[in-house]
């Protein structure tokens, strides 16, 4: 069985409004929401979806960019 297939990527910001908890009003969260796909033959899609803070958010971002400088790497490599 192989890994699925990342389709697409979408993020949405929000902001906490208020809360109960004093620290948490105000607090910036990212949720990102992930398509996957099956490989064939049923090519079957779904979401994933992940909230987390705005640097966890960078840093997410920072390790599909080295994941895609290592694609094109091997890639140059190859080719």
């Amino acid at each position: 069985m192989s890994a699925p297939k990342l389709i697409d990527v979408t993020w949405r910001l929000g902001v906490t409004a208020s809360t109960s908890e004093t620290n948490a009003s105000g607090a910036t969260r990212v949720t990102v929401r992930f398509t996957l796909e099956d490989a064939a033959p049923s090519r079957r899609q779904w979401f994933e979806t992940m909230e987390m803070s705005v640097t966890e958010f960078y840093e997410l971002t920072r390790e599909f960019e080295r994941a895609r400088d290592a694609v094109r790497a091997t890639e140059d490599t190859a080719g």
